[in-house]
Formats: C-alpha cells, structure tokens, sequence
C-alpha cells in the first residue's frame, strides 16, 4: 500500500491535478470561449453607447432607468447560478466523502473502490468545469460594471 503523505506522491498527485485542470480551463475552446464573450460584451457596449448617443433627453432617463433595471436582473441572475453550480458540487464531493468512509469501514472490494475514483475524477473535472464557467462570470461581471457606470452616468446627467 503507497504511502499517501509521501511527498514524491503528493507532487505527482498535484502534477496530475495541475494537468487535467488546465485541460479544461486553458483548452483552446475555452480561451476561444473567453475570447467570444469579451467581443461579444464589447458589442453589447457600442450599441448601448450608440443608443445613448441618438436618444432625447427625456428618453434617456427613461433608458438609462431600464438598463440599470436590466443589468440588475442579470447580475443577481448569474450571482445566483454562481452559487447553485458551487453548493451542488460541494454536495456531491460531501457525498463522495461519506461513501469513501463507508467503503472504508465495510471494507469492500477494490472494483467498488475504483469506481469511487472515477467518480472523484469526474467530479473534479466538473469542478474544473465550473472554474471555466467562474472566469467568464468575471468577464460578464466586468462588462456588466461599466455599462452599469454609464447608465447612473446618464441617469444623473438626464436629471
């Protein structure tokens, strides 16, 4: 039996981690994914701006109003998703730690063992998944911030 707290395994462990989690979050779909919602928010500004640039002032109260309403909406949205996507993995790793302590006391066999591991490595993928998913929420969150700043910009210039 390998000794879990050899440092020579516990490198090799984190290596293994290091690698998979960058095959996830680094992939090149993943960077191309960053990169579509960076354009994709930078568009969203300009027509916001081009819109603020040909609306009326007594109309621009009036937008400035639903879009401050608007990014809220989508801010406490993604917030939310944020924290469903975080308390359900950590249920699901909980879960997997009670079985590991089940198994242990029952001592079964290495087939249940194996299968337990597998799904500690898929549960870390989707992990890595989520981590993905945590970076483009910052990106969103971003883009979010500034067109929030120019809408109570032109909110309070309307007045």
């Amino acid at each position: 039996m390998e000794d879990v707290f050899d440092p020579s395994i516990m490198r090799t462990r984190l290596a293994e981690q290091e690698a998979l989690r960058d095959s996830v979050v680094k992939s090149t779909w993943a960077i191309t994914g960053y990169v579509w919602d960076v354009i994709r928010n930078l568009i969203v500004s300009m027509i916001v701006l081009y819109v603020y640039s040909n609306v009326y002032s007594d109309t621009q109260l009036l937008f400035s109003v639903l879009l401050i309403i608007y990014l809220s909406v989508v801010s406490v949205g993604a917030g939310l998703g944020q924290y469903n996507v975080r308390m359900s993995l950590f249920n699901i790793r909980l879960h997997l730690k009670t079985q590991t302590i089940l198994l242990s006391r029952a001592d079964e066999s290495s087939v249940a063992r194996e299968n337990l591991a597998d799904e500690e490595n898929e549960v870390r993928i989707a992990e890595y998944e989520a981590d993905k998913l945590r970076y483009k929420f910052y990106i969103n969150g971003t883009f979010i911030s500034v067109l929030y700043v120019m809408a109570v910009y032109n909110l309070l210039t309307a007045l």
